[in-house]
């Protein structure tokens, strides 16, 4: 029998007790502070919230949980949010540490912040970091923007396609 290294104090894999489970794994993978506010707690501050500059406090919060929960309440956010900076805040956190699990609300997000009933400013912000999304279906969703009214949204949708075909993602 090999029996590997473990960390200090924990017990060599072939020598726990059948079942047990090293202390390490047995640790939930996110243990919140009981005083920090939850996904949704967040959500109806952030709904709430008159102040854009807040709110924009608030969405970090919620990328820096990263939770489905999270995420979902982030894009129900922008949905509804009506102050552009807060929109580019929410499309920025798009990029950051891209989850499994929040895979299809964060496409759902990047794809909403590209309609064509989105401010320029929103569509660009969202092309500029389109780029660095790391989903095929990106390009697709990016296709349908080379035929926009606006030409500085057509020259970005067209960046990011290339950006993402250098990356294989076609």
């Amino acid at each position: 029998m090999v029996v590997t290294p473990a960390p200090s104090g924990v017990p060599p894999v072939g020598m726990r007790a059948p079942g047990a489970m090293p202390e390490a794994a047995a640790t939930p993978p996110m243990v919140r502070d009981s005083d920090e506010p939850s996904p949704r707690e967040l959500g109806q501050k952030m709904r709430a919230e008159e102040d854009p500059a807040e709110r924009g406090l608030l969405v970090s919060e919620l990328w820096e949980i990263g939770t489905p929960e999270a995420v979902e309440i982030l894009r129900q956010q922008f949905h509804i949010e009506r102050d552009t900076d807060v929109k580019a805040d929410i499309i920025t956190g798009l990029v950051g540490e891209q989850k499994l699990e929040t895979r299809e609300v964060r496409f759902g997000i990047l794809a909403s912040a590209l309609a064509p009933t989105q401010p320029a400013d929103v569509r660009l912000v969202a092309l500029e970091l389109a780029g660095e999304f790391e989903d095929a279906r990106a390009v697709a969703l990016l296709q349908n923007l080379l035929q926009d009214r606006d030409e500085e949204v057509r020259e970005a949708a067209q960046d990011a396609i290339e950006l993402l075909r250098e990356k294989n993602l076609r």
